[in-house]
């Protein structure tokens, strides 16, 4: 199979599961509509949607982010999670991540750069769900009793 076309299977849709639900209402909210983003610009790049907009939704992840980011560590203050200060780092770092792929994105004109942007998209964001917010999910359920 060649590259590109292995590369586009691996831009299948992410299913919500409530595994990945870190017990507060409003940041899973927030992480369903950060894969449905996800989704839709991986689907747009794999049916070779326009530049003008991959790029457009691109921008939006990167807000919906820095929104989500701020709203997460407001909860995690609150509950004052032991663990904020790397939180926000792993955030910090997580938007400058984005930002660099949007640049190559924007710099690159071969579908296959486009393709690798919307993988590397997708990883940073899941790896970001499954290792760092999932260490918070326990805090925040044993804050609130469960």
């Amino acid at each position: 199979m060649p590259q590109s076309t292995r590369m586009k299977a691996d831009l299948s849709p992410i299913p919500w599961v409530e595994a990945l639900s870190v017990g507060d209402a409003a940041i899973d909210a927030e992480h369903r509509f950060f894969i449905e983003l996800v989704n839709r610009f991986s689907d747009m790049v794999a049916q070779d949607a326009s530049k003008i907009g991959i790029n457009a939704l691109l921008h939006r992840l990167i807000e919906h982010s820095r929104e989500h980011f701020k709203n997460e560590e407001a909860i995690l203050e609150a509950s004052r999670y032991p663990e904020l200060a790397a939180h926000r780092q792993a955030h910090q770092a997580l938007l400058q991540a984005l930002e660099a792929v949007v640049q190559d994105f924007l710099a690159a004109d071969e579908y296959d750069r486009w393709v690798a942007a919307a993988l590397h998209v997708k990883t940073a964001l899941v790896d970001h769900l499954l290792h760092q917010d999932m260490r918070f999910k326990s805090h925040l359920q044993d804050r609130v009793g469960r």
